[in-house]
């Protein structure tokens, strides 16, 4: 197309050609055909470059904007699952929270229950020990309420002998034994 113009641009300077002209610009029939032809050829330029190129490239701008459209759309979708997901995780750890809370309190109870079991075994026992040691003082308070009688039946057994050998006679034998068992009474056994 520049081609053409430029030859059509040519031949009208060569058929206009006057030496004589000192004019730096003249508005003659040549300057006005090739200003036709220019502006007839961008014209017909613009229309093609605009079906070949501005075309397509409209086309690429739409898919362009579709894919950004898109992309946003998905964006916000994206965002809602993430906000839906964030507040779900958030009610889930709620519940563990809660759930957490509920078995340390029961494991508190179970350790308070455990405790006021080991405790009352403790207590249970120690009564248990304590019986047996009130019934292990009795039975040695009786043993050494039994070793004194012997003991004192041994002193009498001694004492009467000595009464025997010196040859104390009969009456004052028998007051010296009614004697010796009066001081043997109830008194002497508790002490």
């Amino acid at each position: 197309m520049t081609s053409i113009l430029s030859s059509l641009s040519s031949f009208a300077l060569l058929s206009n050609i006057e030496p004589t002209d000192s004019r730096l610009f003249g508005l003659d029939m040549a300057l006005l055909i090739d200003a036709a032809f220019v502006m007839l050829s961008t014209f017909f330029l613009f229309i093609l470059l605009g079906y070949l190129l501005f075309e397509p490239v409209k086309q690429i701008l739409d898919k362009r904007t579709e894919k950004i459209r898109t992309d946003i759309k998905q964006a916000t979708e994206i965002k809602e699952s993430a906000v839906e997901l964030k507040t779900s995780y958030e009610m889930k750890l709620r519940e563990v929270d809660k759930e957490a809370e509920a078995i340390l309190s029961d494991s508190r109870k179970k350790a308070l229950d455990k405790e006021r079991e080991i405790a009352q075994r403790a207590e249970e026992e120690a009564e248990r020990i304590l019986a047996r040691a009130r019934l292990e003082i009795q039975r040695e308070k009786e043993q050494a309420k039994d070793d004194m009688r012997k003991e004192i039946i041994a002193v009498a057994t001694i004492m009467a002998s000595k009464f025997v050998v010196v040859a104390i006679d009969e009456d004052k034998k028998k007051a010296l034994v009614a004697e010796t068992i009066e001081g043997m009474g109830e008194d002497t056994w508790l002490n």
